[in-house]
Parts: C-alpha cells; sequence; structure tokens
C-alpha cells in the first residue's frame, strides 16, 4: 500500500502544474493508502495546498495549510516555505513573497539541493514575467549564472541554456510555452547534459 501511495504522490507531483485538478484526484487516492505516522503524510498534504493554489482555491487553499505539519528543518521545510510563498503571491503580497522565494532558493543553495534551486529560479524567473517586471527577470537569469556554488557544479550545457534564457529575457523575446520544456530539462538533465537542449519559442 505504502507503495502504491508513493507512486500516487509523484505522479500528483509532476501533475500539480499542469494537471492540478487530475493531481488532486491522485492525492484523494493516495491518502487513504498511508498509515499513521508515514512521513509521506506531510508531503501529500502539503502538495494538495500547491494543487489548490495552481486551481486558484486560494481561501481552501489557506484552509488546508492549517493541517500541513510544519517542518523544523530539512528539504521539507524549504518546500513549505516555497508554497508559502506561492500562496503569497497568488493573494497578492508580491513584496513579502518575492523575499521568501529569495530565501528559498538560498536554502537550496546552502543545502546542495541543486535541482531544487534550479527549478526555483526558473519559477520565480516566470513570475516576474509574467508581473512584467524585468529587471528582476533580469536578476534572475544573472543569479542562476553567477552564484559560485550552482556555477561550480552546474555542467556546461546547463550554463549554455541559462545564458539562452538571459538573452531572450533581455530582448523580451521568450514565450510562456517555453517553460514547460526548460523545466522538464532542468528536472530531468540538472546533472548530466541532454541529447539535445531544450529550444527556446520566440514571442
Amino acid at each position: 500500500m505504502g507503495q502504491v501511495a508513493k507512486t500516487l504522490i509523484k505522479a500528483a507531483n509532476a501533475l500539480s502544474e499542469p494537471d492540478p485538478q487530475q493531481g488532486l484526484l491522485l492525492l484523494d487516492q493516495a491518502e487513504p493508502k498511508l498509515l499513521p505516522g508515514d512521513p509521506l503524510i506531510s508531503t501529500a498534504r502539503l502538495l494538495r495546498v500547491d494543487c489548490l493554489i495552481w486551481t486558484g482555491e486560494l481561501r481552501e487553499a489557506i484552509h488546508r495549510l492549517t493541517y500541513c505539519d510544519r517542518p523544523s528543518a530539512g528539504r521539507l521545510q524549504i518546500r513549505y516555505r516555497f508554497v508559502g510563498a506561492r500562496l503569497l503571491h497568488s493573494l497578492g503580497h508580491r513584496k513579502e513573497a518575492e523575499r521568501l522565494f529569495q530565501e528559498v532558493i538560498s536554502e537550496d543553495l546552502e543545502g546542495d539541493l541543486f535541482k531544487d534551486a534550479l527549478l526555483d529560479l526558473l519559477y520565480l524567473l516566470k513570475v516576474h514575467l509574467a508581473d512584467g517586471e524585468m529587471s528582476k527577470a533580469l536578476a534572475v537569469c544573472r543569479r542562476a549564472l553567477s552564484e559560485a556554488v550552482l556555477a561550480d557544479f552546474s555542467h556546461e550545457q546547463l550554463k549554455s541554456v541559462w545564458q539562452q534564457i538571459l538573452n531572450a529575457v533581455e530582448t523580451n523575446a521568450i514565450a510562456p510555452n517555453s517553460f514547460a520544456a526548460l523545466k522538464l530539462y532542468f528536472s530531468l538533465h540538472w546533472k548530466h547534459p541532454a541529447s539535445q537542449p531544450p529550444a527556446l519559442q520566440a514571442k
């Protein structure tokens, strides 16, 4: 039962952004299969909040967040803070959300959570572009290229992709539908290069 629940939660996580309603249905199937005390319960509850934010059900997201155990340390604590930042931004508290996003990325890097750092930088870039904050979007790209610990870790193709993203943002040429391919690329190839890097879609 535990392995089935784990698989369902993993699938729900993958679907949280492109199909959050399906993600919620998978969580509905997974949670009854978890035994009391299973650490996956906290993960599933937090993921439910994330899916609710994607569906725009912000009142329910706030309500559900109160059921989430607030981790005191570790990766789950960082993800809790990331979801909190997403909720703040969705509620219109942009300044507070941005501060928390920046802190989360720093915590990713301090914990050597490089995949999380890349995905969180990409998400913050998407947020700034959607908000029309071009200078902040450029700052995200430059941070991805200049953070020493990330630069030491990143392979050359990864650095090249970030440089392409920076160039596209500078010329206001990056299309919103580029982000799905970029997210998939960072998820799969954060450690090793792909046979073919993702192609950015132009506006």
